[in-house]
């Protein structure tokens, strides 16, 4: 087994994301495939409106206590706080030097 860590700048990430997320739905529009783009902050943090557009996409009548059945963390509140992101560039800036770019 090989253990490696990927350090990677915050520009690299998005940019791999990008092109993941785009050959995804590319692939699914050539097959005429429906697609729902559901965000894990949106859910947290707005969970009844985006409860209710999955619902609407699935024709399903999912609810809150559905989520709140499965997910115990704390809803409606921001996924990301000044904290979180002063962890991830300390983390970052330490690892530098090993970063792809």
């Amino acid at each position: 087994m090989l253990l490696k860590r990927q350090i990677v700048s915050p520009a690299y990430l998005r940019c791999y994301e990008g092109g993941i997320r785009h050959s995804v739905e590319a692939l699914l529009r050539a097959h005429g495939a429906a697609m729902y783009a559901l965000s894990y902050d949106a859910l947290i943090e707005q969970p009844e409106r985006t409860i209710a557009d999955l619902n609407e996409f699935l024709e399903t009548q999912l609810t809150v206590a559905d989520l709140e059945a499965v997910y115990h963390g704390a809803l409606r509140r921001p996924t990301r706080g000044l904290r979180d992101v002063l962890k991830a560039w300390l983390i970052y800036l330490k690892n530098y030097a090993e970063r792809q770019t």
